[in-house]
């Protein structure tokens, strides 16, 4: 029996030990995967920063050319008032100097009817 016992006791510890290297193998396998994994990642996310950087500097450029169209805008409204004014003004002196010559011609003709 106690040969027997032995020859179990053996084959047993054999099992196991094959047990604990396929184990092993198994956790050395998915640490190599998690590796990769987390590297890509890390990659992915270094790449997603840099054009998120990127964004954020464009979208500064984008601001400063919107600022400056919309002062250039402004401008031009204020030159297009100053013009619509001299052409008011200017409507304004023409229907005055209008009005003028046609109330000289009514008190020249009151003058001529009532003479």
């Amino acid at each position: 029996m106690s040969w027997n016992s032995r020859k179990d006791n053996r084959f047993t510890n054999i099992i196991l030990v094959l047990i604990c290297i396929v184990l092993i193998v198994i956790l050395g396998g998915l640490l190599l995967t998690n590796h990769k994994e987390v590297k890509q990642e890390s990659e992915r996310l270094e790449k997603l920063s840099q054009n998120q950087a990127t964004g954020i500097d464009d979208y500064e450029a984008v601001k400063e050319h919107a600022s400056e169209l919309k002062e250039e805008a402004d401008e031009e409204d204020e030159e297009a008032a100053d013009s619509s004014n001299k052409k008011e003004k200017a409507e304004a002196d023409r229907t005055s100097s209008d009005g003028d010559k046609a109330q000289s011609t009514d008190k020249s003709d009151t003058k001529a009817g009532g003479q």
